[in-house]
């Protein structure tokens, strides 16, 4: 699980799943700030 900030999630988990083969299996919102996404390899 990862918890990301807002501002630069999309760019960094890009890169983050791209870098280590992982899927996207859920993403939600946190609060207004942070989201979580939930990822498997």
């Amino acid at each position: 699980m990862l918890i990301l900030n807002l501002e630069s999630a999309v760019e960094n988990f890009s890169i983050f799943a791209e870098e280590n083969s992982v899927a996207l299996v859920e993403q939600y919102y946190a609060s207004e700030k942070e989201f979580i996404v939930i990822l498997k390899k």
